[in-house]
């Protein structure tokens, strides 16, 4: 196979598998973003592939997405699915499902559910973050009376 043979191959193999995806959704979860993709192998079964994308600012203020992927077979799915619920209730069950903010500034316009542990009621945005600003003011005055 010459050259431009090979090219034309590899462009036409390019081409097939690039329309072997099959469906996509894609969930935003902060600073990342989860792509999942159902393609088709070369035999014509389906699988699913898992794809984290996260922004990350090189020094010279350029921006670069880097990538971790993986592939997740029909054979694999019981098990997968087991462990993963398994996982998230181990989680839940030690930590509860409430989520915590860290970085309210990063935050302040997400539309969160959390709990006053001390009475059980939802908090309003404004107490949400006056309720971080005192955890914060707390934890930096820990900090320097360790010092």
């Amino acid at each position: 196979m010459n050259k431009e043979e090979k090219e034309k191959y590899n462009n036409n193999n390019y081409i097939k598998r690039k329309n072997k995806e099959i469906f996509s959704k894609t969930l935003i979860a902060r600073s990342r973003r989860y792509f999942f993709d159902t393609n088709e192998t070369n035999a014509g079964d389906y699988f699913l592939s898992i794809t984290e994308s996260k922004k990350l600012f090189l020094n010279d203020g350029r921006s670069i997405f880097k990538k971790h992927k993986i592939f997740l077979y029909k054979e694999d799915f019981n098990d997968f699915k087991k462990i993963l619920s398994e996982m998230i209730k181990f989680i839940y069950d030690k930590k509860g499902k409430e989520v915590i903010l860290n970085n309210i500034e990063e935050n302040k316009d997400i539309n969160i559910d959390i709990k006053d542990k001390n009475n059980g009621n939802n908090l309003s945005k404004e107490e949400k973050v006056d309720n971080n600003e005192d955890k914060k003011k707390k934890k930096e005055k820990r900090v320097k009376n360790n010092k």
